[in-house]
């Protein structure tokens, strides 16, 4: 089997109302995923996140997380997840020396600070 889309995207075409993902009591067919996929991708587009961009995605291990991280993807876009604890003097001092051009917070932690 080959794959000349995203694998979401197959699986909507093949499969779009088998359940694709459950999120905690939610479970998304192909179709849904897709959906919530392809409205945060184009919030993330409007936004300025383009292909080879550096997003860097503070956020734990919870559903919009993922759906954050597949939607970042699709944009191209290469994501550096970071744990929420790690504390944000070293966090600052990391981000610099970083090629990245946006930081998605999940946790509602203090926003990051890029140097100018």
């Amino acid at each position: 089997m080959t794959f000349t889309d995203w694998p979401w995207r197959h699986w909507r075409q093949v499969r779009s109302q088998a359940p694709a993902l459950r999120l905690n009591d939610e479970v998304l067919s192909w179709r849904a995923l897709c959906e919530r996929i392809d409205a945060l991708a184009g919030g993330f587009a409007a936004q300025g996140v383009r292909e080879g961009d550096g997003v860097l995605l503070r956020a734990g291990n919870q559903p919009r997380t993922l759906l954050a991280w597949l939607a970042l993807m699709q944009c191209g876009a290469r994501v550096l997840p970071v744990n929420p604890q790690l504390p944000q003097t070293l966090l600052e001092a990391l981000v610099p020396k970083l090629t990245l051009r946006f930081a998605l917070t999940l946790e509602g932690e203090n926003a990051l600070r890029f140097p100018d």
